[in-house]
């Protein structure tokens, strides 16, 4: 498929990330507790000691993607001039 999109792949990098994607969903899949309460304490930690901090960083950035998309910057082509987006 990436070639019918004109678009190269790097094989060792790819099957990395797949590998790594797949092993991660088929052992939230087999240790859904343990997996669960892991998140749950990231999350508790997240929000307990840096929560001010983290909450002001993940709204600054939600607004600069904001700023970005409804400025003259969100309309930036990224591809050739003679390409059109799909539709």
């Amino acid at each position: 498929m990436h070639r019918s999109l004109g678009l190269r792949m790097n094989s060792v990098i790819f099957f990395a990330s797949a590998g790594l994607a797949v092993l991660f969903v088929l052992l939230s899949i087999l240790f859904t507790r343990q997996v669960d309460a892991v998140c749950a304490a990231a999350s508790s930690w997240m929000l307990e000691n840096p929560g001010w901090f983290y909450i002001l960083g993940v709204t600054s950035f939600l607004v600069f993607l904001l700023w970005i998309a409804l400025s003259r910057y969100g309309h930036v082509r990224l591809g050739t001039r003679e390409r059109r987006p799909r539709r």
